[in-house]
């Protein structure tokens, strides 16, 4: 009874040491006694002198669950199975898994506790004539009732340990290489639950490649760093509604993730349908995709398919409008440095259906030279968004998408701008006083080169006309 009232009311309403440590006093004063009792029934032995030994085992494997990983594994499992046992037996279901086991050696001062178990054993016994009953009744009728009873209330206070996301799960086998992509089409339906989901998402990972199991750790997925870098994204989740859109999340950083997720728990509470095109590029793996609410029990009420349409692994089309490249040079009076160009995409590389395009601007800025020996910052300019952009000899490639500025079958001009600003001058290099030299002495110039290059990318197969994407500098 306290096992039953400690773990399932007193440690959701007060968790902390004092109801940890309760369930532990009271779980080395019972084991003790359902070990002695199981013993003497199977033994037909007095449980009261089997109960030292019990207790004396109990405080050992008590001691090695809280000490050493295998014991935590071995009673996990195997009170789980006692668990499944008691509840197949109660209520004819159930399911097999491990409970909840916490290494910690200040559970070791539970261990005294035993002792209450053995001064059981000192109580007054029954008289002969009562004892004789008992023992015919106890192996008759009451000894499996109860012992079942008694199992089950015990187990059954231990909690199990929490189910991982599970739900409906379409995976595949897929290989496809740096230049090549593969779409999939999912379709969802949701059928209005008794309760609320507290959660309820479209899941989509890799596993390593030699590992068919879906339900496996998640790959990490890189994808290149700086700012907006959606471009070079392996696993991109594309709502058939773009309402959607602002529910695409990443499980990981700025540099890499594992799983990338479609929250569905508000829009689906009353229940839903709906769909979403997959892509994946440049991976060999497992593609696990899953419609998950984190409970077991729901999974009736979810149906994920791939349905196929606008499926497509190969080749990506593209559209290229070649390199731009502009020289800056910054010296001790000219401080800034500002420029720009405009992007143009035709009509004709932009053809339905556009979720299966994507427009991409590839820029950077790389260090020439550096005699001047300032430094500077670098900010790029889209309409009216700004970012910093990496300036200097190892500069990357920036990777940003720009295809929500671009309509299905119309012309498409984007501009974009540079400003560029020194860093402080160097001081004028004098002999035996400053620690490291500048290059010429306070003098010469910084010289930087942008490059610009704008893209359109087809993940259907589809062939993009030449020539449909160009840059021209801008106005000044």
């Amino acid at each position: 009874m306290a096992l039953l009232l400690n773990d399932h009311v007193l440690k959701d309403a007060f968790p902390g040491f004092a109801t940890g440590k309760l369930s532990d006093v009271a779980g080395v004063v019972f084991f003790p006694l359902l070990l002695a009792e199981s013993a003497a029934l199977l033994l037909r032995r007095d449980a009261a002198r089997l109960l030292p030994a019990a207790a004396g085992l109990t405080a050992l494997a008590f001691a090695l669950v809280k000490l050493t990983p295998a014991g935590a594994a071995s009673y996990a499992w195997g009170l789980g199975a006692l668990q499944w046992i008691a509840a197949l037996s109660l209520t004819g279901h159930g399911d097999l898994r491990q409970v909840v086991v916490v290494m910690d050696p200040t559970d070791l001062l539970a261990v005294p506790a035993v002792l209450a178990a053995v001064a059981v054993a000192g109580r007054p016994r029954p008289s002969a004539s009562q004892s004789r009953v008992v023992s015919r009744l106890a192996r008759s009728r009451l000894a499996p009732i109860g012992m079942g009873a008694l199992m089950a209330a015990a187990t059954m206070a231990t909690s199990p340990a929490p189910l991982p996301p599970t739900g409906v799960v379409v995976s595949e086998p897929i290989r496809v290489a740096s230049d090549e992509i593969a779409v999939r089409h999912l379709t969802w339906s949701v059928t209005k639950p008794e309760s609320p989901f507290t959660r309820l998402r479209l899941e989509v990972s890799t596993r390593a490649g030699s590992d068919k199991n879906p339900d496996s750790t998640p790959s990490t997925n890189r994808y290149g760093s700086g700012p907006e870098t959606d471009s070079f994204e392996p696993i991109r989740i594309v709502p058939d509604d773009p309402r959607f859109v602002s529910d695409l999340t990443r499980d990981g950083n700025e540099y890499e993730f594992t799983t990338a997720a479609l929250d569905l728990t508000d829009s689906c509470r009353a229940g839903c349908i709906g769909g979403a095109r997959i892509f994946v590029s440049a991976t060999v793996a497992l593609l696990v995709m899953r419609l998950t609410t984190g409970s077991a029990r729901d999974d009736s009420l979810l149906s994920l398919k791939a349905d196929g349409v606008g499926d497509y692994t190969g080749k990506m089309g593209l559209a290229d409008s070649g390199a731009q490249v502009a020289q800056i040079e910054l010296d001790h009076v000219r401080l800034t440095w500002h420029g720009g160009y405009t992007l143009h995409l035709a009509a004709a590389a932009l053809q339905v259906p556009y979720a299966n395009l994507r427009v991409i601007l590839q820029t950077r800025i790389a260090g020439v030279d550096d005699k001047a020996g300032m430094g500077a910052d670098a900010t790029l300019g889209i309409g009216t968004s700004t970012m910093p952009l990496d300036l200097g000899g190892a500069a990357r490639w920036h990777g940003i998408d720009l295809s929500n500025r671009c309509t299905a079958g119309s012309h498409c001009d984007i501009p974009i701008q540079l400003d560029v600003v020194a860093g402080p001058p160097s001081p004028p290099y004098i002999p035996g006083v400053s620690p490291l030299p500048s290059p010429t002495l306070g003098h010469g110039i910084d010289v930087y080169r942008w490059s610009v290059r704008i893209i359109v990318q087809s993940f259907d197969g589809r062939q993009l006309p030449a020539a449909s994407a160009w840059i021209t500098p801008a106005q000044q």
